[in-house]
């Protein structure tokens, strides 16, 4: 493991028959972006010596006591082939803090000392992070906050720009759907735009407005804008009109796909939830 420097010396414990048990090692250690002091999940167990393989006391304690991903330890999977075969083994990292309450909720000798021994480790670290720092570190420190900084505003600036872009690539595909159709004053015979749609699936299938319009703008089926026609009620509006026999097929192929459910109930798998539906012979 990469963070096992500047690990804290190792002493042993004498619980019962068990003689010279070390103690976890604790090092140096990265958990959600911060160094911190660390403990491999593996020794912990190892040490309280439970009788659960060690994939299922992790997870059995993260999930009944909360602990959390990147805050209270890592996931990673150790490098190399696994000596038993099969895939490489997951390994967690924990800060000291979960492994000293893993100790506490062990409630065993070997977990009231492996507790003791990160409350000390933990105590040492706060009285040395205590001592007024030198100028040199406090430089450094500044050094380091500015980075920080400028990184930050870098990734801002990274992001601004990719949105501006969106934005951009929208207005231009916008102004390629107003060139590519010739705004009309009134719809042709052969198109027709959404109320009129929504009025004659209704006549001919009883289906709702909502259902209407999730197949004609969100769904694999939606159909293709056929024309753009000025509204006469708002300026610089255009209504779009889609070709009445591509609509009419659309809806005649999804009322063919729809699968009864019960009375005048059908699902369809672009509908969320029953929706009612009268084909013909139903009524």
């Amino acid at each position: 493991m990469d963070s096992q420097s500047n690990s804290t010396p190792v002493p042993t414990v004498q619980i019962g028959e068990e003689q010279n048990t070390p103690l976890p090692k604790v090092m140096d250690g990265n958990i959600g972006g911060h160094l911190v002091k660390a403990v491999d999940g593996r020794e912990v167990h190892r040490f309280l010596q439970s009788k659960k393989d060690y994939s299922s006391w992790m997870k059995d304690r993260i999930k009944k006591y909360g602990f959390v991903a990147n805050i209270d330890y890592v996931v990673f999977t150790q490098i190399g082939e696994n000596p038993s075969g099969g895939r490489p083994a997951t390994e967690y990292l924990l800060s000291i803090g979960m492994g000293k309450e893993l100790g506490m909720i062990d409630r065993s000798a070997r977990g009231r000392e492996i507790r003791k021994y990160f409350i000390a480790i933990e105590e040492r670290q706060n009285a040395q992070s205590a001592r007024p720092i030198s100028l040199a570190e406090m430089a450094l420190q500044n050094a380091q906050a500015l980075v920080d900084m400028e990184r930050r505003q870098a990734e801002q600036l990274t992001e601004l720009v990719a949105q501006r872009a969106d934005i951009t690539a929208a207005r231009e595909d916008i102004a390629e759907i107003k060139q590519a159709h010739t705004v009309l004053p009134k719809m042709p015979s052969d198109c027709e735009g959404i109320e009129r749609i929504r009025a004659r699936m209704n006549d001919l299938y009883k289906l709702s407005v909502p259902v209407v319009d999730k197949i004609m703008r969100d769904s694999p089926l939606a159909p293709t804008i056929r024309v753009l026609v000025r509204n006469p009620h708002a300026e610089g509006v255009h209504n779009a009109g889609f070709a009445k026999k591509e609509v009419s097929a659309i809806f005649k192929r999804f009322v063919s796909e729809c699968v009864h459910s019960a009375g005048k109930l059908y699902t369809h798998p672009y509908i969320v939830g029953r929706f009612q539906l009268v084909k013909g012979g139903d009524e």
